[in-house]
């Protein structure tokens, strides 16, 4: 019995909400949609598209002002929504925003790298401006000592040229006080080396070349023919000149009328290939015709025989070239070595200066 009643009374609650609902004055004048509270109502008049889009063509035809919250909108891709909750659940997603977001985030990083990397050069800046200045700072002090150091040489220059002055002037007026035991030893041995040469003339230069025999420029020193032609050449004209100083090289000769003059070696061994070329040349194409026989006559091997040939040609090839070369340098240094020599010394006050003079 009693659950009969329970159940009796569960029904008619039903019945009696039923009825109620049904009885619901909360219509939508809109879209004339029933519901059962004022709040449902005003919910709905806010969310639902289609009655939103009857509530804004309403208002277009009726010109009535409606309250409608279309302003939720996206400030990254301007979408817009029709409350915040959904702009809220959008902005999750927006890719656009995600777009700035990460784009803003790299902007950030690179943007300290760069204020990094700024400072940093910055930083260099100053220190190199330091080592410059630093290096201007030197650079003025070692200029200020430079020009004091040009002020005292100047200053020494000048003491030194007073004193050069005056020195030169008391050696100028000194008495001329000259060694006569000197004097006259190097006068007498300068006399009899100077009596005893030929004069320094062509026919002499080319007489004495004559006397070079050319056989003998193959057999010795073991084939070599250069040292043979130097020795030979220097022993026919060691009669033109004689050597007063052979550290530089320097010879005296004599012309036809007796006269004493200085020449070097090297123009002195020039001289004499120039105006003896023809008699050396002949000499030499001696020397060839016999090197030709005694190889014929197999009295000298061929390496020999090519050695000598070679040598002559070479020899012959600076004389003909008549400049100053290597072959009459060579010979110019023995030169001096084999000529007479004076061996007094030089008197002091240069008594034969006047005498001898280049040619």
């Amino acid at each position: 019995m009693k659950n009969i009643k329970s159940y009796l009374n569960t029904y008619l609650y039903i019945i009696y909400n039923h009825t109620r609902i049904l009885k619901m004055e909360n219509i939508c004048e809109f879209c004339n949609k029933q519901y059962n509270s004022l709040s449902n109502l005003n919910y709905h008049k806010k969310t639902a598209k289609f009655c939103l889009k009857l509530q804004q063509s309403k208002q277009e035809e009726n010109n009535t002002s409606i309250n409608i919250n279309t302003n939720f909108t996206c400030e990254h891709c301007e979408k817009t929504f029709t409350t915040k909750f959904a702009l809220t659940r959008h902005n999750l997603i927006c890719n656009i925003k995600i777009l700035k977001d990460k784009l803003s985030q790299e902007l950030k990083v690179k943007d300290e790298q760069y204020l990094k990397e700024k400072s940093e050069l910055e930083k260099q800046i100053i220190t190199q401006c330091e080592r410059i200045s630093n290096l201007e700072n030197i650079i003025k002090e070692k200029d200020t000592i430079i020009k004091e150091k040009d002020t005292i040489i100047k200053e020494k220059d000048a003491i030194l040229a007073k004193n050069y002055d005056k020195l030169a002037t008391e050696f100028a007026n000194r008495p001329n006080i000259v060694n006569n035991n000197t004097n006259n030893s190097y006068t007498i041995e300068f006399n009899k080396l100077k009596d005893d040469l030929l004069p320094f003339t062509e026919e002499n230069i080319r007489n004495c070349i004559k006397t070079i025999n050319s056989n003998t420029l193959i057999y010795f020193n073991d084939f070599n023919v250069s040292a043979n032609f130097i020795g030979n050449f220097i022993n026919s004209v060691k009669t033109l000149a004689f050597c007063t100083d052979s550290s530089r090289g320097c010879l005296v000769v004599k012309d036809e009328n007796g006269k004493s003059s200085k020449i070097m070696a090297r123009a002195f061994t020039a001289k004499c290939f120039d105006k003896g070329k023809k008699e050396c040349i002949q000499v030499l194409d001696k020397a060839v015709k016999f090197l030709e026989q005694e190889n014929k006559n197999q009295d000298i091997d061929d390496t020999e025989f090519s050695k000598c040939l070679n040598m002559l040609t070479y020899i012959k090839g600076h004389i003909t070239q008549g400049t100053e070369n290597e072959f009459i340098r060579e010979l110019s240094s023995n030169l001096t070595k084999i000529v007479p020599q004076i061996t007094k010394n030089k008197p002091t006050n240069a008594l034969l200066n006047e005498e001898l003079r280049s040619p």
